[in-house]
């Protein structure tokens, strides 16, 4: 149903005073496809105006406001309103919502030794809630950054979304100086012996993403790091590491709605592992490459950094993101 209502005065300089007051109800669910205004009696004077408000034209999005602030990027994709955190901030609802909720954590940093043949950072853990229902309060958003390259590599750091959801960080990559590949949200690539393990767990949430990372090859090559979906591969040759696990593209129509994650012919990828030392690819979701420097994991993919095989570079995680989604109508 459609409610319709207008209002009319003549000039104050009119001849004669008329107001009007219509409203109306039009029970009909077909959608409306034209306007047509006719006069009561006699024809629209010259410079008669006419002014609409909340009409969009056929074929394009609603013009409808959010029912919410917060968020660096705020979009609908005519169906949805997304509001997505690239840093951290609060989520405030103008009216009671139910949305869904998307976090992902800060993918893992890798060694920074020089020659280090280190494995891939893991990816930031994934995890989804369905039908959450925030009330009119400020919601506490936290962005968790990616891990940083140093000696023994470091976890990435969490993402939250209040109180309801929590993505774990992901693993570091084992590197040189003997550090073993770390857990987390994707576990990190080894150098040697088996990858990090997935820590990630989702109590509650309506589903969650995380991988193990691959193994490393006698010292000289590191496994890919875990992806939210696929597992780091191990690495194939001396010098040559494992390839970093692919993300999820299950968020796909999310990432086109707001441009943010990794993407790959029309399909978005979040969460890709980073590939381990040189020769390698990252995964899809935003892993670091090991064929050129720097090695980092893309910002706001959670995807983990890429192993060092050569000079010293950079494998830092990217960082997280959170995107919170409700119907427009």
């Amino acid at each position: 149903q459609k409610s319709i209502s207008s209002d009319a005065v003549t000039e104050n300089n009119a001849t004669a005073v008329i107001t009007a007051l219509n409203a109306s109800l039009v029970t009909s669910t077909a959608a409306i496809t034209s306007l047509t205004f006719t006069p009561f009696s006699s024809n629209f004077l010259a410079n008669s105006t006419f002014s609409l408000y909340g009409v969009a034209a056929l074929g394009t999005t609603p013009v409808l406001a959010p029912k919410a602030t917060g968020g660096n990027i705020v979009a609908n994709d005519g169906t949805y309103w997304y509001h997505a955190f690239t840093s951290s901030g609060n989520f405030v609802p103008q009216v009671g919502l139910t949305a869904d909720c998307l976090v992902i954590a800060g993918g893992g940093g890798v060694s920074s030794v020089p020659n280090g043949y280190s494995g891939g950072g893991g990816a930031g853990g994934v995890i989804y809630f369905t039908n959450q229902s925030l009330t009119t309060i400020s919601h506490n958003v936290v962005v968790g950054a990616g891990g940083a390259t140093v000696s023994l590599g470091s976890n990435g750091n969490n993402s939250t979304f209040a109180a309801l959801t929590a993505a774990v960080g992901a693993g570091l990559g084992g590197g040189w100086t003997g550090g073993a590949a770390g857990s987390g949200g994707s576990g990190g690539g080894s150098r040697v012996g088996a990858g990090g393990a997935t820590t990630q767990t989702g109590t509650g949430a309506t589903s969650f993403f995380g991988t193990a990372g691959g193994s490393g090859n006698n010292y000289v090559a590191g496994g890919g790091g875990g992806g939210a979906t696929v597992a780091g591969f191990p690495a194939t040759a001396d010098y040559v590491g494992g390839a970093g696990g692919n993300g999820t593209s299950t968020f796909s129509s999310w990432g086109l709605a707001t441009n943010t994650g990794q993407n790959v012919s029309g399909t978005v990828w979040y969460a890709g592992g980073g590939a381990g030392v040189t020769a390698s690819t990252g995964g899809l979701g935003g892993g670091g490459n090991g064929t050129t420097a720097p090695y980092n994991g893309t910002p706001n993919t959670g995807g983990g950094g890429s192993g060092n095989g050569g000079p010293a570079g950079t494998g830092n995680g990217g960082s997280g993101i959170v995107i919170i989604r409700y119907p427009i109508n």
